[in-house]
């Protein structure tokens, strides 16, 4: 967030500090505490979807723009309920900007309908952003502050919170707090100079980045292309702007591509894979990112990057070729094999011979480590490798349990074998039989 937008990021922690306090004071569960800080670090996250020029704008947003911005609490719910981890606040994200008397958004809950993070999370963003200078207005006293939230209370903002939060604004309780955001704010010269670096740098970022770029107009005009585009395409610049984005659209595409275009009128981003064609008729596979951006006189234009992925249907076919060359030996009752994780000692896979030799069933063995099945300590493996390495064996002498906690003798043969970007480990085990 902080390579995006510096006010998002600095908002967002201030908003975590003030939510966590709010919580505490409410004498809530250590648990929820934790969540409430955790979902106020986050809780603008879905701005990231956003396009600069539209959360910076210094005048007032139009409707689509203000459209738009209403969607960041979906976007960010989206994407947190993506994280086994994230997901238990990521409806906390949802519902931060609903209102007491029902006239928030995205669902217009009311009262406690709203979860009670969320209605913690109101007051803390609203007092944040309220003290906080914006593009568009002045921050306020901190006195007029403290007045909209008692004003509001019971309207905007939960009873109970906005009460609790002027508790604590009274008993002078968020004074450390209040100093840590006020000496956190960054002076207004300093912003102005990040932001026009920041302008500079994108245009940059715009000209030589590896993808083709284009800007299109409300009605999907090419209005500007970067140099990487025209090499991808062949097109001449000249000839290409005030053409529509048709023009580098397969007559098979052209019912999918009306749905893209569908899709970013109202406001949705597109993310998907196709097929494009070059100025001399050659078919190209892309993947599309596309979004809508704010223009010069509040007009909405769209940001289109589309990225060469030839190379990487090449890839994904030879990885194809290789996983069925390594199933076929795979896939055998006789030899015991496994596929390691190196980087953690996982069992990603096991073969139906290792399943008949440890005891375990597959889906048990995948859920385990090596080392789970490894008998000998750290220190006795550490030594058999460096006595392996000494010799210039290809193979180590180890002591492997089964799933009856039989201590079997093995000899392990393990070789790289790589799987798209990563290399995994091949591991052939053979149980040694003692000489009678």
């Amino acid at each position: 967030m902080e390579m995006y937008d510096l006010y998002t990021k600095g908002h967002s922690e201030n908003v975590a500090k003030i939510a966590a306090a709010i919580a505490k004071e409410m004498n809530l569960p250590e648990t929820t505490i934790r969540n409430t800080y955790w979902a106020g670090l986050v809780h603008d996250i879905g701005k990231l979807l956003i396009p600069l020029d539209i959360i910076n704008k210094k005048g007032k947003l139009t409707d689509k723009e203000y459209e738009l911005i209403k969607k960041h609490p979906v976007w960010g719910s989206k994407a947190l309920s993506s994280s086994e981890t994230l997901k238990p606040i990521a409806k906390y994200l949802l519902y931060h900007h609903e209102r007491w008397d029902g006239r928030g958004y995205p669902e217009g809950l009311k009262e406690e309908e709203i979860p009670v993070i969320s209605q913690i999370l109101g007051v803390a963003d609203a007092w944040d952003a309220m003290l906080s200078k914006r593009a568009y207005r002045n921050s306020l006293s901190f006195e007029k502050a403290v007045a909209e939230i008692k004003s509001n209370k019971g309207s905007q903002f939960s009873p109970q919170v906005a009460d609790t939060f002027i508790r604590i604004i009274e008993d002078d309780k968020i004074d450390q707090l209040k100093l840590d955001i006020l000496d956190d704010e960054i002076s207004d010269s300093k912003i102005e100079n990040q932001i026009l670096k920041r302008n500079e740098d994108y245009k940059e970022l715009f000209q030589k980045t590896e993808e083709g770029i284009v800007i299109v107009d409300e009605d999907f005009h090419i209005i500007k292309v970067n140099d990487y585009f025209i090499e991808m395409f062949g097109y001449d610049e000249q000839k290409i702007i005030g053409k529509n984005i048709k023009k580098i659209v397969p007559i098979d595409r052209t019912r999918e591509t009306d749905n893209y275009i569908y899709k970013l009128s109202q406001g949705e981003n597109v993310n998907s894979r196709t097929i494009r064609e070059k100025a001399n008729g050659e078919l190209i596979d892309v993947s599309i990112q596309a979004f809508p951006v704010s223009l010069e006189e509040e007009n909405m234009g769209y940001y289109i990057i589309y990225r060469d992925i030839t190379e990487l249907k090449e890839t994904k076919s030879k990885y194809k070729n290789i996983k069925d060359r390594y199933k076929a030996l795979f896939e055998n009752d006789y030899t015991v094999m496994l596929i390691i994780d190196p980087d953690n000692g996982k069992i990603v896979d096991a073969n139906p011979a290792a399943v008949n030799f440890y005891g375990w069933s597959k889906e048990e063995l995948t859920s385990m480590k090596i080392s789970d099945i490894n008998v000998l300590n750290k220190e006795e493996i550490k030594k058999e490798m460096e006595e392996a390495r000494a010799k210039s064996k290809n193979y180590f002498n180890f002591k492997h349990r089964t799933v009856n906690e039989e201590a079997k003798d093995v000899e392990v043969y393990s070789q790289p074998i790589p799987f798209a970007e990563k290399e995994y480990l091949y591991s052939i085990i053979h149980e040694k039989h003692k000489i009678k």
